[in-house]
């Protein structure tokens, strides 16, 4: 057994955390590799400033067949780290509290690719998804309502994702009707146009945490890393599922109760998401598939 000492815990963040706070962080393994090439991303907190620090077996002896070591430790650029993941096990992004906006983005070695600020004096990031396996783009979600969408090869912005009116013109009465518009009603999914996008109640919208009910709050990117579904935390009716590459809404779909997850089928040549509501019920929408069952 092997014990990291001084990790940074969650109560030194800023005061307000985000639904996927996580402050570790394992690499994926690649296919046929043996169990011990893993590595291990730690925060760490030092005199007030956050530390990342990366671990790795060890080569083994006869006197420790296995053993953790420390690979490598550096000074973090920013200094309120609230998640660390591993983006396809080559980078690692960061994402600060939501009391600022800055996602960052380190090579394994500690060189700093991406320091994304993209507003001051607001609410920051709420949720980071970093590219699948066959995707090239980092998608961040801020309580501005929108998410952003970064170039792993460039660490560019490509394109900006805006879940609001504006976002979904497609969908509402006069707009553009390539885009699917899936309304539930009575157990089934009509295809139709809106009036209004439905969102919360102003009494609502407060939250009944420590966070508001606003901002994209989950994203999450089918396995070709074509598609990326979303949900607003001030619609949280409606799910949201984009092609980022053509930068069009695909679908919005508008549940009879709030969306409470979803997931993307792991593999298949046909992207599919399933999702489910308060109603108890499970959906699911294919890609290219004129209805919803």
């Amino acid at each position: 057994m092997y014990i990291i000492t001084n990790p940074k815990s969650s109560a030194q963040c800023g005061s307000l955390g985000t639904h996927s706070s996580a402050l570790y962080s394992f690499s994926p393994t690649p296919s046929g590799s043996a169990v011990e090439s893993f590595r291990l991303a730690v925060v760490h907190r030092f005199d007030l400033q956050d530390y990342i620090a990366i671990y790795g077996p060890a080569v083994p002896s006869e006197e420790q067949p296995s053993k953790l070591q420390e690979l490598v430790k550096f000074r973090a650029r920013s200094n309120d780290i609230a998640s660390v993941q591993w983006s396809l096990g080559l980078h690692l992004v960061t994402a600060d509290s939501p009391l600022s906006y800055r996602c960052c983005v380190y090579t394994p070695a500690g060189e700093c690719l991406l320091n994304l600020e993209a507003y001051q004096h607001a609410l920051g990031i709420r949720c980071v998804a970093p590219p699948g396996s066959g995707g090239g783009l980092l998608a961040v979600g801020s309580f501005d309502g929108s998410a952003r969408l970064l170039s792993v090869f460039s660490w560019q912005l490509a394109f900006e994702l805006a879940h609001s009116v504006a976002g979904a013109t497609g969908c509402v009465e006069g707009g553009d009707r390539s885009v699917q518009c899936w309304v539930e009603s009575e157990a089934t999914f009509a295809r139709r146009r809106l009036k209004v996008l439905p969102r919360l109640s102003p009494a609502a919208s407060a939250g009944s945490g420590a966070l508001p009910a606003m901002g994209v709050g989950w994203l999450a990117w089918s396995s070709d890393g074509l598609l990326l579904a979303a949900k607003e935390e001030a619609h949280p009716r409606c799910l949201w599922v984009w092609r980022p590459l053509q930068a069009r809404l695909e679908a919005l779909l508008v549940l009879a109760e709030p969306l409470q997850c979803a997931r993307w089928r792991p593999a298949g040549s046909v992207a599919v998401l399933a999702f489910c509501s308060s109603s108890g019920r499970v959906g699911l929408w294919r890609e290219g598939n004129e209805g919803v069952g």
